[in-house]
């Protein structure tokens, strides 16, 4: 039975569900955005994989985002840009070591 629906555009990273909070990317145009829904009932809090306390968000367009979440809103802790051109998968994250997938290259970044 489905429960409710959200569009979203082309080339969204997959949700990452914390709790009754679901994550995700969207894009409307050229804007993107990061937020957070109830997914209990679709209700609103404001590319994501959750590390623990932090998660990490990938949208196209190449700039990865890490934040904490809260019943608000989300605190930005950092923000790089991985790629120029259009990311549309999920980094791999691995101890110290970020993958990173765009149209054309598979890059690696570390983090010290």
């Amino acid at each position: 039975m489905q429960k409710w629906k959200i569009p979203i555009g082309p080339g969204d990273a997959t949700p990452a569900l914390r709790g009754e909070r679901l994550y995700l990317s969207i894009r409307e145009g050229d804007e993107e955005a990061s937020l957070c829904i109830d997914a209990r009932d679709r209700g609103g809090f404001g590319a994501i994989v959750d590390l623990g306390p932090p998660l990490v968000a990938l949208p196209s367009s190449g700039e990865l985002v890490v934040f904490k979440p809260g019943g608000e809103g989300y605190e930005e802790l950092a923000k790089y840009q991985v790629s120029d051109a259009a990311v549309y998968g999920h980094p791999v994250l691995a101890g110290n070591r970020i993958f990173v997938k765009d149209d054309s290259h598979l890059t690696l970044w570390t983090v010290n």
